[in-house]
């Protein structure tokens, strides 16, 4: 092999921007997961009156999917910001602002909400069928207090409610806006922190393919995670690789690729 060309690969592995773009994959991995899982609950609660009773069952297992995918979210979010950006800025930021979300009533409610089915009881959910046959679907307040380890903020937003039934779906519905409110500003956050190491990173692929002169390969690879830049919103950085069309082939280096 080429000498100038294990150079510069080695360099490619070992730079701080390849592990920029290693989060930042997987960052969008796991919103696809919590995303995929939303859609599917959705699905299955969104269907006329006649249906529903079939669909039991599916909707009980893609509700328990729903929710178990937002505390894997949660946690591995955690354990990637810790690991790869411990100490420094990054972690600080991200730190107060899950603080924030914390006492955000109804952030913490599906939280909560998580935990109780999860760890307590299924909580049956009631329905009510509207003029064109679909349905609509509420938890009792009174289930709600069956469980008894809500946090302030939890517990403040559903008694904020008038009515005994809340419906459920447009909670989750504003939660999943929060969620990606969230993942944009971690990724912009990441992008804006990093820039001069994320540019340098871009400087030694665009050497390699230089070298190489294999860019369909890398082409090829890199459309596997269109799906993720989709979902992790690169703006900034979707912008940096459209100017240099090169730069896009860079996610076919690397050892997990």
């Amino acid at each position: 092999m080429n000498n100038q060309l294990i150079i510069v690969e080695e360099k490619i592995n070992l730079s701080r921007g390849y592990t920029h773009f290693r989060v930042l994959d997987r960052i969008g991995a796991l919103y696809l997961v919590l995303d995929s899982n939303f859609e599917d609950m959705k699905k299955a609660y969104e269907v006329e009156s006649s249906e529903a009773i079939i669909l039991r069952n599916k909707q009980r297992q893609t509700l328990f999917n729903f929710l178990s995918s937002t505390y894997a979210y949660g946690e591995q979010l955690k354990v990637l910001v810790n690991s790869y950006y411990g100490g420094e800025k990054l972690e600080t930021e991200y730190t107060k602002k899950v603080e924030e979300l914390s006492h955000d009533g109804l952030y913490s409610f599906v939280k909560y909400f998580r935990n109780y089915h999860t760890h307590s009881i299924i909580p049956l959910l009631y329905t009510s069928i509207e003029p064109d046959g679909r349905m609509r679907y509420y938890v009792g307040k009174n289930k709600l207090y069956e469980f008894k380890t809500w946090s302030r903020a939890s517990r403040d937003f559903f008694e904020s409610f008038r009515e005994d039934q809340i419906e459920v779906l447009p909670i989750f519905d504003e939660y999943m806006s929060k969620v990606k409110t969230f993942v944009e500003w971690l990724v912009e956050e990441i992008i804006s922190d990093y820039d001069s190491e994320i540019e340098e990173y871009l400087k030694l692929v665009d050497r390699h393919n230089r070298i190489t002169g294999n860019f369909k390969d890398f082409k090829n690879r890199w459309k596997k995670g269109e799906r993720n830049l989709e979902i992790m919103l690169y703006s900034e950085l979707q912008r940096k690789m459209q100017n240099n069309v090169e730069y896009s082939y860079q996610i076919g280096l690397g050892k997990d690729y």
